[in-house]
């Protein structure tokens, strides 16, 4: 995420998504005994491709997120809340309603008043 917020090959509305991801995974931080904090889900990339394949599903970046998402949950059998800000990859992830609690995360303000990474700060002579 980092090296998303402050590349300069990225546009803005890209580092602004960075940014309100950061915030609302921190905000929604787990933590368990056995697991602190975040942690990665043990899916190998070969067993997402596999996935795929089997469900004819492209090999496209958001479904593979959807795909090791199911895979954990199904391994795991834990309970997985998939929350996702792209209107596209929650209808995608529909089709595993029976996997994963799906969420879509909505901004709760305006990209005006969201912190920026920066404060613009106006100087007078007082």
């Amino acid at each position: 995420m980092e090296s998303i917020k402050t590349s300069s090959t990225k546009d803005e509305e890209i580092k602004y998504r960075a940014r309100a991801l950061v915030r609302y995974l921190m905000a929604h931080q787990w933590s368990s005994k056995e697991s602190p904090g975040w942690s990665t889900s043990g899916v190998s990339e070969n067993h997402i491709n596999i996935f795929l394949g089997l469900q004819r599903l492209e090999k496209t970046n958001d479904m593979k997120i959807i795909a090791e998402a199911v895979l954990y949950a199904r391994k795991t059998k834990e309970q997985v809340n998939f929350i996702t800000a792209d209107a596209c990859q929650y209808l995608m992830a529909q089709r595993f309603s029976s996997d994963l609690i799906i969420d879509y995360y909505k901004e709760t303000g305006h990209k005006e008043n969201l912190w920026k990474g920066y404060q613009e700060k106006e100087l007078s002579d007082d």
